[in-house]
C-alpha cells in the first residue's frame, strides 16, 4: 500500500526534564532511521505559536503536563502531518507502510477493560486531518480545560485532562468520522498491556510497548508528560 501519511516521529516530553525517558524515546529514533524524528520539549512549548496557547497555559499553570502534552500533539499533527507516540512507550519494531495507507490511524486503548474508548498515545495522521480540526476547534472553545460544566448544572466541576482533552475527546470525535476517514486498530499492535493486565497480550505483530507512565494520577495511568 502508498503511504499517505508522511514518515514523520513526533514525540513530546514537557515539565521535569529529569524524568524523561530518553532510552525508551531512543528506540523510536533507532527503528525508523529513514524517518524524520522530533521530540517536542518545554523550548518548543515556550516558542510555538499555538493555536490553543490559552487552555495549554492554564494546564500548565496546573502542572497537568499530560493534558499541555494532549493539546499539543493534536496541534503538531495537524500542522505537519506523521505519527505521534507517547514518550513513555518503546518502539518494538518499525512501522510498516501499511499503517500510513489510511487519513488517520489510531488505537483502542483496551476491547476488555476500556471498550469504545481510541487511545491517543499512537496517532499516525496527514495534515488538516478534519478530526484533528474538530478537536482543536472544541479545545479552543473551551473555558476552563479543568472544569467541565453540564447543561443542567450552574456550576462547573473539576475534572480531569483524560475527559476534556485527551482520550475521552479524541474517542468523541474519531469514532464520529467516516470510516474511510479513520482506521482504528487492535490495541495488541501497540497496547499489548493495559495497565489494568496482569499478563501481555503477545500477538503476531507488536509495534511498541507502553509502560504508562504519568506526572498525575487520575486514572493510574496517561500519557508521558
Amino acid at each position: 500500500m502508498t503511504p499517505i501519511i508522511p514518515k514523520k516521529l513526533h514525540l513530546i516530553w514537557v515539565g521535569d526534564d529529569k524524568r524523561r525517558p530518553d532510552r525508551w524515546i531512543d528506540s523510536w529514533r533507532t527503528n525508523h532511521p529513514d524517518w524524520s524524528f522530533r521530540l517536542w520539549g518545554n523550548a518548543e512549548l515556550e516558542s510555538t505559536p499555538w493555536v490553543c496557547s490559552r487552555q495549554i497555559k492554564s494546564l500548565a499553570a496546573a502542572g497537568r503536563w499530560e493534558g499541555v502534552a494532549d493539546v499539543m500533539r493534536y496541534e503538531i499533527l495537524s500542522k505537519h502531518g506523521g505519527v505521534y507516540v507517547d514518550a513513555d512507550s518503546a518502539s518494538v519494531r518499525p512501522l510498516d507502510d501499511w499503517l500510513l495507507a489510511a487519513p488517520m490511524f489510531a488505537v483502542w486503548e483496551s476491547e476488555e477493560h476500556a471498550p469504545g474508548l481510541v487511545a491517543n498515545g499512537f496517532i499516525g495522521a496527514v495534515a488538516r486531518h478534519p478530526a484533528l480540526i474538530e478537536i482543536i476547534g472544541r479545545i479552543k472553545r473551551l473555558k476552563d480545560p479543568l472544569r467541565m460544566r453540564k447543561p443542567w448544572r450552574l456550576w462547573a466541576k473539576p475534572v480531569a485532562p483524560w475527559k476534556t482533552v485527551g482520550p475521552v475527546l479524541f474517542s468523541q470525535v474519531v469514532r464520529a468520522q467516516p470510516r474511510d476517514q479513520v482506521k482504528i486498530l487492535p490495541s495488541a499492535l501497540f497496547l499489548p498491556h493495559h495497565f489494568r493486565d496482569m499478563n501481555e497480550d503477545l500477538g503476531k505483530v507488536v509495534y511498541a510497548r507502553h509502560f504508562w507512565q504519568t506526572t498525575n494520577s487520575d486514572r493510574g495511568m496517561g500519557a508521558a508528560s
